[in-house]
């Protein structure tokens, strides 16, 4: 959190996804320079330098790195062009499907998911130990993503925005001017035809 505050107003211009990835990579790289870092607060004098020599919290700098690595990967591969809603919701069901996995795992003290994690626990009281809070965390991450990213109707828009010449358009409602859109695009040969192509 120091580190955070110092960057003041610059930092919270970013976007979330500029914000993932700085976070993911700075977690990173303070786990990797973590004795370097200890050092330094130690001759400081910094009371920080405790918590670089607990144990506890440089298994959760080893978790918490490697958590947003994965959220920068989710995020990144979300990106670009070519990417549309479709494919974005499938890649955030894929990820949303992977927590509960990852969960029986670390309740199993396997924690293959987190590879800094997975070097950093050097004993079975470790991996007890962190174990707890790794399966709490996934769980409210899990929770969050459901909670937060809302898809609306879009399981139903999917359908038509694959195919919109195979879907059934009686399940859209009469009232709802895009059913008189679809008319239209199933009239046109010629976007049938760029479709299949």
């Amino acid at each position: 959190m120091l580190l955070r505050r110092n960057w003041g107003r610059a930092h919270c211009s970013f976007s979330y996804r500029s914000e993932v990835a700085f976070h993911g990579r700075m977690l990173t790289r303070i786990f990797e320079m973590r004795e370097e870092i200890s050092q330094f607060l130690c001759n400081q004098s910094s009371n920080l330098v405790d918590d670089f020599e607990n144990r506890e919290f440089i298994l959760c700098l080893a978790y918490m790195a490697d958590v947003f690595t994965h959220l920068n990967e989710l995020n990144t591969s979300m990106q670009g062009t070519g990417m549309n809603t479709v494919m974005a919701r499938e890649k955030l069901s894929a990820f949303i499907r992977k927590l509960p996995v990852w969960i029986k795992r670390v309740e199993k003290r396997n924690f293959t998911n987190f590879p800094l994690l997975e070097e950093t626990v050097v004993s079975e009281n470790e991996g007890m130990t962190i174990t707890t809070e790794v399966t709490k965390h996934l769980q409210q991450l899990s929770d969050s993503f459901q909670g937060y990213f809302s898809t609306g109707d879009l399981d139903v828009a999917k359908k038509w925005i694959l195919d919109p010449f195979l879907f059934n358009l009686d399940s859209i409602n009469d009232s709802d001017l895009m059913k008189d859109d679809l008319i239209e695009l199933r009239a046109n040969a010629e976007s049938e035809w760029s479709l299949r192509q």
